[in-house]
C-alpha cells in the first residue's frame, strides 16, 4: 500500500494510523505544557491514561466524526507529531484541522508536509470539501505561518473564545476549500 503522503516526490513526512506503541509520542505531546493553552483540558496525562485512548481510539472518521493520524518524519522514519480531523461533518462535508508537532521538530517544514498529507487523505478518501482550522490570535505566528502558508484564508475572528492565562483570549478561524 502507498504511503499517505502530501503527493510531492520527496515528501518530508507520511502518515499513519496510531499504534500501541505511540504511547510515548503522545504522551510526550500531550504533557507538553507548552501547548495546554490550545486544549480545553490542560491537564497532564498518565502513561496509563494514554495507553487507555489508543486502545480505544476510533479509526473510521465516518463513525466517530474524528481521526488522529501521526506524522512519520521520512529522512528518520521517526513519529514526529500528530495531526487531527474533527467535527467532521459528513452532511458538510467539512472537518476541522489540528496538529501537534514535538517542540524539537517545529519550523522546518514538516508541519507544512504533515498539512498537505492530510488534505489529500481528507479529499482522497474522506470526500472533505472544507477544512478549517482554530488559532489563537495572538501568541502562535507558527500557527498562523502555517495555514496561510498553505492557502488558508482568514475568515473570521471569535472575540474572547477562548481563556488564555486568566485572560479572554481572540480566536482566528482559517478555511480552506480543498474539494467540490
Amino acid at each position: 500500500m502507498e504511503r499517505l503522503t502530501d503527493g510531492t516526490p520527496n515528501p518530508k513526512v507520511w502518515l499513519r494510523q496510531l499504534e500501541p506503541e505511540d504511547v510515548h509520542l503522545l504522551y510526550d505531546i500531550e504533557n507538553d505544557v507548552s501547548l495546554w493553552h490550545l486544549n480545553e483540558d490542560p491537564s497532564p496525562f498518565s502513561r496509563i491514561a494514554v495507553k487507555n485512548y489508543l486502545m480505544t481510539q476510533p479509526h473510521n472518521i465516518f463513525q466517530s466524526g474524528e481521526l488522529r493520524l501521526v506524522v512519520m518524519e521520512t529522512a528518520t522514519n521517526e513519529a514526529v507529531g500528530l495531526v487531527d480531523l474533527v467535527n467532521f461533518s459528513p452532511t458538510d462535508s467539512r472537518a476541522e484541522v489540528g496538529i501537534a508537532l514535538l517542540g524539537e521538530k517545529r519550523s522546518k517544514g514538516l508541519g507544512a508536509s504533515a498539512l498537505m498529507a492530510l488534505e489529500r487523505y481528507a479529499k482522497m478518501f474522506a470526500h472533505i470539501r472544507m477544512l478549517y482550522a482554530q488559532v489563537l490570535a495572538e501568541g502562535n505566528p507558527l500557527a498562523h505561518r502555517l495555514f496561510s502558508g498553505r492557502g488558508y484564508k482568514l475568515v473570521a475572528t471569535l472575540p474572547q473564545w477562548h481563556s488564555h492565562d486568566g485572560k479572554w483570549v481572540d480566536i482566528q478561524i482559517y478555511q480552506k476549500m480543498i474539494g467540490q
